[in-house]
């Protein structure tokens, strides 16, 4: 029986795409960065080089460890520059809210489950740290302590959709496949964890991927609320 939920933010608690927010994402940060006198072209090609590092992530480091190397060798300083992404991340990044199409709080529905008794996971991909994922919560009216656990760059050593990203998640909240649902919008990303047995809800507003929902639940926000309303009562 379902007694966790895992919700991807992304395209899914936030209701843009994935293209949309990385343009507007790296508009603010190179702006931040050529402030301080960083090259943009060598610091967009750093950071894409770090994340793929992250991406392909064999599970023997953190993602955070795996960026900073990659990232920290192609600008070639010596400065520690995580200082700097950390003011970006509490600071400037708070302008990148500025895509979403309408103000948006989800505060009532993570409410309405956690006073349900479900133990709620935010499994957005781990490619930010925890900084800038508090900065991505306000924007819905929640805060990482609306969520018993969320993936970051520094607790995560695999991404999605690697069954690793998934495996060390049930493994860190106790919890088997079976006992879970995954909410996402990405039929290749998200939908894949059913492949260990977990259920999963494909939400249709923002799809991205390359599957479909096939047979798994799906529709839009709207109606996954609906469906989550329907849950029954745990405690």
């Amino acid at each position: 029986m379902v007694n966790a939920i895992l919700f991807d933010l992304d395209g899914t608690l936030m209701p843009v795409s994935q293209d949309d927010f990385t343009k507007a994402y790296f508009k603010a940060l190179t702006s931040k960065a050529s402030s301080l006198g960083y090259e943009k072209d060598a610091f967009v090609k750093a950071i894409w080089a770090g994340t793929s590092a992250m991406q392909n992530n064999d599970g023997s480091a953190h993602n955070d460890v795996r960026f900073w190397e990659v990232f920290s060798g192609m600008m070639g300083t010596s400065n520690d520059l995580r200082p700097m992404f950390d003011s970006f991340y509490a600071n400037e990044f708070d302008s990148v809210k500025s895509i979403l199409p309408r103000l948006i709080d989800h505060s009532s529905m993570i409410n309405m489950l956690r006073e349900k008794g479900y133990f709620l996971v935010l499994a957005t991909n781990p490619f930010f740290p925890m900084t800038a994922i508090r900065t991505r919560l306000s924007w819905f009216g929640l805060s990482a302590e609306d969520f018993l656990y969320i993936t970051h760059y520094e607790n995560s050593c695999y991404c999605k959709p690697s069954m690793g990203y998934y495996k060390e998640i049930f493994h860190n909240i106790g919890r088997s496949p079976e006992e879970c649902l995954m909410i996402g919008n990405n039929a290749d990303e998200d939908v894949c964890v059913a492949e260990l047995g977990a259920e999963v809800y494909l939400v249709t507003d923002v799809p991205e991927g390359h599957g479909s929902a096939g047979s798994y639940p799906h529709g839009s926000f709207a109606e996954l609320k609906a469906y989550l309303e329907s849950l029954p009562v745990l405690r």
